[in-house]
């Protein structure tokens, strides 16, 4: 991972408008509700900052499980957060977009969560149960 990139890439994450930058994730997203639209850009904007953190740290191998639960307190704080579904999705594929740009997996672990990649058994996909979401997670929700 070059972390220098990955760096730039969450600075300027930071400082763009994500429903203008993002908004051919979900074309639908220019008509939300403006207060929801600002608690996803906090929650979003809180991840990166702490992904910012942790890259400037140096120490490759340490820090990735460390991004990974930033990553999951940031996903869970998304599905927890008083927003309809479609400032959820929007939330998600953001927050999956930052996953990709500090190379942490998420598909792996996560299919029991509600914003993770489901598992499919038996031509069926399993009905993810709603995880127990971290306090830190709630905290970032609540703070916003």
């Amino acid at each position: 991972m070059d972390i220098e990139l990955a760096l730039n890439t969450l600075h300027k994450f930071r400082q763009v408008n994500k429903y203008e930058t993002f908004r051919e994730i979900l074309p639908s997203i220019v008509f939300l509700p403006k207060r929801e639209r600002e608690l996803v850009t906090k929650i979003l904007d809180h991840c990166a900052h702490d992904l910012i953190l942790l890259l400037r740290q140096g120490n490759k191998k340490a820090i990735k499980k460390e991004l990974k639960i930033v990553l999951i307190e940031c996903m869970d704080a998304l599905a927890i957060a008083k927003i309809n579904s479609d400032n959820r999705e929007f939330g998600y594929q953001l927050g999956w977009y930052l996953a990709e740009k500090v190379h942490i997996n998420l598909k792996t672990g996560t299919e029991k969560k509600l914003w993770g990649y489901w598992q499919v058994e038996g031509f069926e996909v399993s009905v993810p149960i709603r995880p127990r979401i971290s306090t830190k997670a709630k905290e970032r929700v609540n703070n916003n």
